[in-house]
């Protein structure tokens, strides 16, 4: 997948983008600039991927995640996910690597089943885990948080027309 922004966003919103980037394993961050939904389709496709990130913002803070699934000239919105970002990994942590894999434990089915459907797997060999209790999404270093943390408001599949 691919995290990207909405367009003039804030600078907590980017950071979220890439760190969404640093903490999902085979993501990618593209900075939007002045691109378009079909131009940021296209750079799904060139990295081989299927789905785009979009984090939205209110008032300069990130509000949603849309997420788009990429077909080969066209696209559909898939998902939204409304948020409340708790903290910024850069405001919790002093890890700045990338994650390669994760050890996910989430309680809400409609999370499990995004991300079943994002192609997001679990390896419990890692050290590294997305864990999600009571709505709110945490990503850890051995049981010790690392951020982000998101507070998941409402997750709603195809909320959006078709294109």
């Amino acid at each position: 997948m691919i995290a990207t922004t909405s367009r003039k966003a804030s600078r907590r919103t980017v950071s979220l983008a890439k760190e969404l980037n640093n903490s999902i394993p085979s993501a990618r961050y593209v900075a939007r600039g002045k691109r378009s939904i079909e131009q940021l389709g296209e750079s799904v496709l060139q990295h081989g991927k299927k789905f785009l990130l979009i984090v939205i913002e209110e008032y300069g803070n990130p509000s949603e995640i849309r997420i788009i699934k990429v077909h080969e000239k066209q696209w559909n919105y898939f998902a939204s996910i409304k948020i409340s970002l708790q903290k910024l990994r850069k405001e919790s942590s002093k890890f700045k690597s990338r994650i390669e894999s994760l050890n996910i434990s989430v309680e809400s089915p409609q999370l499990k089943k995004l991300i079943e459907e994002l192609g997001i797997h679990s390896s419990k060999s890692s050290h590294f885990a997305l864990s999600e209790k009571n709505n709110v999404i945490d990503f850890l270093k051995e049981d010790k948080s690392i951020g982000p943390k998101i507070k998941v408001k409402e997750i709603v599949f195809n909320d959006f027309n078709s294109k």
